[in-house]
């Protein structure tokens, strides 16, 4: 394996852990902060916007590694502009996204104006030729997606973009899962049966770069990755999935609860008639909290679900990683049934 994913990987790192306290004074000075009460958990006002460091860690160790080894980022023969075309997706995506969060980070945007720009730029991906072109069934035939393809793809894009968006919930959560995510795709990028060294560079890059920034965002938290930092990461994660084919079970599986906890707590919104965007403290960390747990141990229980999925995934085939998606909704339900019999109780108690 080359040593060039590893000093990527500590290039961005550094760059995010020494940029990541600039950043925070900036967004102090221009009062773009998360104010206390509602669904937010900290008792004063916390700078958001963080994940620029991210941004700006990742794209500065990009730009060093394109100067220096330009042949390590290839992805596709074609060009724009002298540019691989897949990369050229990466990075128009990458800063899309980071620019339409942080205007909700300064705004707050509404919901559908969030939505429309998060669609905006998974548009991009197909444009750029990042596809999902099928999906590996475990019982039989591939399920080929045809002409479907830049549908199921920008649906992809969205899906997982709004689960880490929405992991935002608890102090270092969506950075945590984020980084592990990254970590995990860029070992089954290196692996001699997938052999994609380009893609494992840039997970490596970006995982690196989250870390610099994590010892900034752990509880009590100095500053928040923002709309910013989520969507930026999980944008990234969603197409490094993709771009060169074959890791999409992989990413499904480490984000595995929180994917389920969006559809749970989406579909609950339906049925009470309001919208599915809507912010509230029904998500599985909110109900972690609210059943006693401290942060730091809501974080050590999703890191550890997240680290164990990941490790299952590399060592598992596609009929190994149905069956322990399988047991991943078993869990849900679970813990689910758990927690809400705990509320009810603890409800019981207090009336």
């Amino acid at each position: 394996m080359s040593a060039l994913p590893v000093l990527g990987a500590l290039a961005a790192g550094g760059i995010s852990y020494l940029v990541t306290p600039i950043v925070t004074r900036a967004l102090t000075r221009a009062r773009v902060f998360a104010l206390p009460g509602g669904r937010h958990i900290h008792a004063r006002p916390i700078p958001k916007g963080g994940g620029w460091a991210i941004v700006f860690g990742f794209f500065c160790a990009l730009a060093g590694i394109a100067l220096v080894r330009p042949e390590a980022l290839h992805f596709v023969d074609q060009k724009i502009g002298g540019f691989d075309k897949n990369l050229l997706g990466v990075i128009a995506g990458g800063v899309a996204i980071a620019l339409g969060g942080f205007l909700d980070d300064r705004f707050t945007l509404k919901p559908s104006t969030k939505l429309l720009l998060q669609l905006g730029v998974a548009l991009l991906v197909p444009l750029f030729g990042i596809y999902i072109f099928h999906i590996r069934n475990p019982f039989g035939a591939t399920l080929q997606f045809a002409d479907f393809a830049p549908l199921a793809t920008v649906l992809w894009v969205l899906m997982v973009t709004n689960t880490v968006n929405y992991l935002d919930g608890v102090d270092g959560l969506a950075a945590g899962v984020g980084f592990l995510a990254a970590f995990f795709i860029a070992v089954l990028s290196a692996l001699p049966e997938v052999a994609q060294p380009a893609t494992a560079l840039l997970s490596a890059v970006l995982a690196g770069a989250i870390f610099g920034f994590l010892p900034f965002n752990v509880p009590p938290a100095r500053v928040f990755l923002g709309d910013t930092g989520s969507q930026f990461i999980g944008y990234m994660l969603a197409v490094f999935a993709l771009i060169s084919g074959g890791k999409v079970a992989t990413v499904a599986l480490i984000l595995g609860i929180p994917i389920l906890d969006v559809v749970w707590v989406s579909a609950r919104r339906m049925l009470r008639g309001t919208s599915p965007f809507r912010a509230d403290r029904l998500h599985l960390h909110h109900r972690l909290l609210n059943a006693g747990f401290a942060p730091r141990t809501v974080l050590v229980i999703l890191w550890g679900f997240a680290a164990l999925l990941g490790t299952v995934s590399l060592a598992t085939t596609t009929v190994g990683k149905f069956h322990a998606a399988l047991i991943v909704v078993g869990l849900m339900a679970v813990i689910a049934t758990a927690l809400v019999l705990l509320e009810w109780k603890k409800g019981k108690q207090r009336g």
